[in-house]
């Protein structure tokens, strides 16, 4: 029979034996033994590994099960005692951040590689904590002799110099959990490798059996998969709410998840989660200015018949370079550990500021050219806002005057719905939101269709513009 002195001594055995705390994010976690107490594995205590560790230590002392209604008191004591804890420690998934060190988890074996600006070891167990998921699949041993970047491009859709430079800002800034991470997005019809170009990405980083999944569409869902994963990725995506898209800002720079615990009480569990994401999908559904200023959009082109490859292939060959890729990250880290404190003549020219520095870092460590990163970053930012701007209904209206030789207007803003209308691009909108339209395009029109637009003084029918077409 279960008595109360085997649960208070089960108890009490767990509190002396294992270190328990909670996290930053609320969490209560305990580190367990593993492999033959070789190694540590830091997990949630209301994770089921958890629960089934417990299960499986009280059989064994006492040769009885535990119910489930004990389990859950267990679980709530534990969580209880650990939260009032007086210190909280840091919870990283795969790779952290200590010390000016970067710390890389579940590597061959299970060790974890610490990179330094003196050295890159491998370490059994280490003082930096890493949440275990059984999701998690170990990356291979880097091979830092023969380390070689250039087999990524064999494996990826991107040809263009300036794309493949960003990549690569994009793959190490990844590895730096002290920046913020633009939102990588891939655009392309079939046949452009859009989801295999961001399989292998994020097999080369975070390799998970949660690759490519679905498109988020409950509201948690992607707090979720920031929890339990260090790169999230989404495949085939054909539209993200507004709320989708708000989460995916807050995960690119930073921002607070909040929700109610276990949905029963009315206390709130709020999380930090700010990841490296992926998303691909054949037409754009990014539409929000927020989110394409945190961007970095990838348009692919169809890859010719005689070109294509299997994915099996691929995957062999994908296994037989990633140690070589690998070990040229880990050898490029080190050197930008080395470097990166060390640049005072940035300046600001973008909303994602940490990964622009990052970025004049890996451009100086790989000896580019002077200012290619920042000219290859500005023209990917500029492109995507002006795709994006050249969908838009007023654009598109604006556009079609010129066609029609209806350039110059000058009228009212009613009066340019009229003319809208009578040259076949009818819009509904009211005088605030068609200026503020006119203002996003503005910069675009003026640039690529040569549509200089110029607000005048009000009259009495109301606020003037004036556009015409420069010579």
């Amino acid at each position: 029979m279960m008595t109360t002195d085997n649960i208070h001594n089960f108890i009490k055995n767990i509190k002396n034996k294992y270190d328990i705390f909670h996290g930053q994010d609320s969490q209560a976690y305990i580190v367990l033994p593993y492999k033959d107490n070789s190694q540590n594995r830091t997990v949630m205590i209301d994770s089921q590994y958890f629960r089934d560790f417990m299960e499986l230590k009280y059989s064994r002392q006492y040769h009885k099960y535990l119910t489930s209604s004990v389990k859950s008191s267990v679980i709530n004591y534990l969580s209880a005692y650990a939260r009032n804890l007086p210190e909280q420690e840091k919870v990283f998934r795969r790779v952290g951040f200590r010390n000016n060190t970067i710390y890389i988890d579940q590597v061959a074996d299970g060790k974890t590689y610490k990179i330094c600006k003196q050295s890159i070891k491998s370490f059994k167990k280490v003082k930096c904590k890493f949440n275990f998921n059984k999701t998690t699949l170990q990356l291979p041993k880097p091979d830092l002799i023969n380390c070689d970047i250039e087999p990524l491009w064999d494996l990826l859709n991107i040809t263009d110099q300036h794309e493949q430079q960003l990549l690569l800002v994009w793959i190490l800034n990844s590895f730096y959990t002290i920046t913020n991470y633009p939102v990588l997005v891939f655009y392309g019809d079939k046949g452009t490798a859009k989801s295999t170009s961001q399989k292998y990405i994020k097999n080369l980083i975070d390799p998970s059996t949660n690759a490519n999944r679905a498109s988020p569409r409950k509201p948690d869902t992607l707090a979720i998969s920031a929890a339990n994963s260090h790169v999230i990725d989404y495949n085939n995506m054909s539209k993200l709410s507004k709320h989708n898209q708000d989460d995916i800002c807050m995960i690119s720079t930073g921002g607070t998840f909040a929700n109610r615990q276990n949905y029963s009480d009315r206390d709130e569990v709020s999380s930090d989660l700010m990841r490296p994401m992926m998303l691909n999908g054949i037409s754009p559904f990014i539409k929000a200015e927020d989110l394409l200023d945190r961007c970095i959009i990838f348009n692919l082109n169809v890859i010719g018949h005689n070109q294509r490859k299997t994915e099996v292939e691929l995957d062999e060959y994908f296994q037989q370079h990633h140690n070589k890729l690998l070990g040229w990250i880990f050898n490029t880290l080190q050197k930008i550990l080395s470097h990166i404190d060390t640049i005072s003549d940035f300046k600001a020219y973008c909303r994602m500021t940490d990964f622009a520095k990052f970025g004049l870092a890996v451009e100086r460590v790989l000896d580019w050219e002077k200012g290619s990163f920042k000219k290859a970053y500005l023209q990917n930012i500029h492109q995507t806002k002006y795709r994006t701007i050249s969908r838009s209904k007023v654009a598109r209206a604006i556009v079609r005057l010129k066609k029609n030789d209806a350039l110059p207007y000058i009228g009212t803003f009613k009066g340019l719905l009229n003319a809208f209308k009578e040259n076949g691009t009818p819009i509904k909108s009211s005088e605030k939101s068609l200026s503020e339209d006119m203002k996003r395009a503005k910069e675009y029109l003026n640039k690529v269709h040569r549509i200089k637009i110029v607000k005048l003084s009000r009259s009495n029918q109301g606020n003037r513009i004036r556009i015409t077409v420069k010579q």
